[in-house]
């Protein structure tokens, strides 16, 4: 889906900060250092939306608070946020396009002289930048500009080689009719590039990304009208098992002659991360209501999620999360390890790779060295997964500048250098008792 993400004064990041994301993306760092906010501002462009005007709806899901809680505190409100990303080429290769670059750039509500903007919490979409190379190698620069006056909707000044005027925009996605003045006379149709963008564009939403926090529930037993939503936080895990669980789904089993329902691939990994006495079911009680059991393949005895080891209830929303996914997807996942022995910590890294090596693409944040360690070890065993995995370090400097690091591995699963708090604390630990 996309292969390189930038964001400006979001939060913590100050200025611009360029994250590249292969594959397998693993962001790991102190506390308090921009770690979750990475995720967070990835899943934020899934949530740009149109009431009246285009904004960045901060609280649908996240519960961000307002435009001057989000935007960076060494920033005065007059300053914009700004979320850059570029697509993966495959994807791109369907619409006859080499690369396409995105730029979304966000005011505060409060600072237009002119226009009348209703709802103070949310950031406004004030600008877009499109940057689109062709297969014959010809680029083209696209950019819209909010305009800052009274009129009857919403526009944005667009200028391109081929698109020049006004337009008004739906989320991200400007619409296909350009008006030669603000008051919208003589309509005409967009460039083909500006189609291809558009259909491109619509490509972006929790279809296609998706986002669950490290706060997972441990009740799923209501349900809702989405087919394959799980919620932020695992609440309709039990729902999406159920309805999914005898669908064909998009993955490649070893000695598998036939594409595999949700269910054999679901049992495999269940066997793989808890084991060949555990049998887990999702049956449905009655109207939107579901409840996961959980059976011991010995005793036969079926037991609910408040009889069994918490660690399950955390695991299960990111097993059907990734096992319920699309190719191109790309999850964001929060703390996979909480609640897990450090066993099941490391299998959860073959499950990674498992999804990686289907065409999905995973971030994932952790405090977690033996899914480090369990990465080095992959990464040894197969070297070729070097081109789809990175680790990012994030720390603080001494002046609280936040800085990240990409740390190199080798094909012999080495790390190309240990900075100061990256998982080093066992090692100070033993070296203390050996002393």
């Amino acid at each position: 889906m996309i292969k390189k993400f930038e964001l400006r004064n979001f939060k913590c990041h100050e200025g611009n900060n360029y994250f590249l994301l292969p594959g397998l993306t693993i962001v790991s760092g102190t506390n308090n250092s921009g770690k979750s906010s990475l995720l967070q501002s990835i899943f934020l462009l899934t949530q740009s939306k149109t009431r009246t005007y285009p904004f960045l709806a901060i609280n649908d899901e996240l519960n961000l608070g307002r435009f001057s809680d989000v935007l960076n505190k060494n920033q005065p409100n007059s300053e914009t946020l700004e979320f850059a990303f570029a697509y993966d080429k495959s994807l791109l290769l369907n619409f006859g396009v080499e690369e396409l670059y995105v730029n979304l750039i966000y005011g505060n509500p409060g600072n237009f002289k002119e226009l009348n903007i209703p709802n103070f919490d949310n950031p406004v979409l004030t600008g877009i930048e499109f940057v689109l190379t062709r297969t014959d190698g010809d680029t083209e620069v696209i950019n819209l500009e909010i305009v800052d006056k009274k009129t009857k909707n919403i526009v944005y000044k667009i200028e391109g080689e081929s698109d020049l005027g006004y337009c008004k925009v739906n989320g991200i996605i400007p619409e296909p009719i350009i008006y030669r003045d603000i008051d919208e006379n003589e309509r005409i149709i967009c460039s083909p590039s500006l189609d291809k963008i558009r259909d491109l564009l619509k490509l972006v939403n929790t279809d296609n990304i998706k986002y669950i926090k490290a706060f997972r529930v441990d009740n799923f037993t209501e349900g809702h009208k989405s087919f394959d939503d799980i919620g932020l936080s695992g609440e309709y895990t039990a729902e999406v098992m159920h309805k999914y669980w005898d669908k064909i789904v998009d993955f490649t089993l070893e000695d598998a002659q036939e594409p595999p329902t949700f269910s054999r691939v679901f049992d495999y990994w269940v066997k793989i991360l808890l084991g060949e006495n555990y049998r887990i079911r999702s049956t449905s009680l009655d109207k939107d209501k579901f409840k996961i059991l959980i059976q011991d393949t010995i005793t036969k005895y079926d037991y609910s999620l408040n009889q069994v080891g918490f660690g399950i209830s955390q695991l299960l929303p990111i097993l059907t999360l990734l096992l319920t996914s699309k190719r191109e997807e790309m999850i964001l996942i929060e703390n996979p390890e909480v609640h897990l022995h450090p066993k099941l910590q490391s299998l959860f890294v073959d499950l990674c790779i498992f999804i990686l090596e289907n065409n999905r693409k995973i971030v994932i944040e952790t405090h977690s060295e033996h899914i480090i360690n369990r990465l080095r070890f992959k990464i040894k065993e197969n070297p070729s997964l070097l081109e789809k995995i990175n680790i990012l370090f994030f720390g603080k400097s001494k002046t609280s500048d936040i800085v990240y690091t990409d740390i190199e591995i080798s094909k012999e699963g080495r790390l190309s250098h240990w900075p100061k708090d990256f998982f080093d604390q066992t090692y100070k630990d033993l070296l203390g008792l050996i002393d």
